[in-house]
């Protein structure tokens, strides 16, 4: 309302100052043209008039450099749309969002992992993304990272199931990383990493025959109960859960002789060289590592930031080995992120 008075007042003035001179009180015919004339102070009133749009967005940047760049840049396309950055754990937020979103106090476009999104699907706290921003995605973004944030959807009956009769197919999200887990080495140990786990093995054994306690030749930052690590090790056996579709949740699969194959390496060939008598976990393996102490681990993209922080550790990572001549398919993550559809203008958001 006061940008709308100004506005009114200063019309009004500049009207005066068009009507007559100062000190001149003769009338002025209008049909007579007369010269313009501008003795005052050009004024841009384009930044009062024109609407400005704030969106929040809550991305995983603790030091905020990231966002400062992408908010930059977005700008340059979009510089009425406001954007305020909120740190928040990619992991938490769907919860975070779940309390502050409906009151208007949650984020407008928010970041999370891939394995939340049918949650949040369920849930009401994502918009599906227009037409035409898939199409513009498909020609910049990672195919495997697209195919993991599209879902086929039926509002009415809450299925994910592709085959069922109001399926909608859908992209919800938009990957921003994809991760998976891979073989770490040590490169003041390793000059060429192994690429079976046969070489791998047969190194572990003169390793292990003389190491310290717990001082094994290959590690795992998890355990190997894990089935985001141990998938590797069940598709190098042709091993798939949920049927040949992957789409059956009632055949898990493990009583296939593939599985039981890959249950039979993992416990003759990969735990005694991994615990020795010990159960699934790796002891120390992940500061044995960053202490320089062991020559291999398998980890994923989130133990980067530990080990390029680890003193005098020179590192690099690796394809999963194969076995028995067989390629290791990991499974595959992605970080995504997505519009909250509680918006007035939601496509404000997309846009972001």
């Amino acid at each position: 309302m006061k940008k709308l008075l100004l506005i009114a007042i200063v019309l009004f003035a500049s009207l005066g100052l068009v009507a007559c001179k100062e000190g001149d009180t003769t009338p002025t015919d209008p049909s007579v043209p007369t010269e313009p004339s501008n003795n005052g102070q050009r004024i841009d009133f384009g930044d009062q008039i024109i609407q400005k749009t704030s969106i929040t967005v809550w991305i995983d940047d603790e030091a905020g450099e990231y966002m400062e760049a992408v908010i930059a840049e977005f700008n340059k396309v979009y510089p009425n749309i406001i954007v305020n950055h909120e740190q928040y754990g990619s992991v938490g937020a769907r919860e975070m969002l779940k309390t502050f979103g409906p009151s208007g106090n949650g984020a407008d476009v928010f970041q999370f992992p891939h394995d939340h999104l049918a949650q949040a699907v369920l849930e009401d706290l994502v918009y599906p993304l227009p037409t035409a921003t898939k199409t513009k995605l498909e020609a910049r973004a990672h195919e495997l990272g697209l195919s993991i944030a599209t879902l086929s959807y039926d509002e009415s009956a809450k299925s994910f199931d592709p085959a069922s009769p109001n399926a909608v197919e859908r992209l919800y999200a938009v990957p921003m990383s994809i991760e998976s887990v891979g073989l770490f080495y040590n490169l003041d140990m390793i000059t060429t990493p192994a690429a079976t786990f046969e070489d791998l093995f047969a190194a572990a054994d003169v390793w292990n025959a003389t190491a310290d306690p717990g001082v094994f030749y290959l590690g795992t930052s998890s355990h190997w109960a894990d089935s985001y690590f141990t998938q590797a090790i069940y598709s190098a056996f042709g091993f798939y859960p949920f049927g040949e579709n992957l789409d059956d949740p009632s055949a898990v699969g493990f009583e296939t002789p593939e599985a039981i194959a890959a249950l039979t390496w993992i416990r003759d060939q990969l735990k005694p060289r991994t615990t020795g008598t010990g159960n699934h976990n790796s002891v120390s393996a992940g500061a044995n590592f960053e202490a320089g102490k062991i020559p291999y681990i398998i980890g994923g993209p989130w133990n980067h930031e530990a080990y390029q922080a680890a003193e005098g550790l020179n590192y690099a990572v690796a394809q999963m080995p194969s076995i028995n001549g067989n390629a290791t398919q990991t499974f595959a993550g992605a970080i995504m992120a997505a519009v909250f559809p509680v918006l007035l203008v939601p496509i404000k958001a997309v846009s972001f």
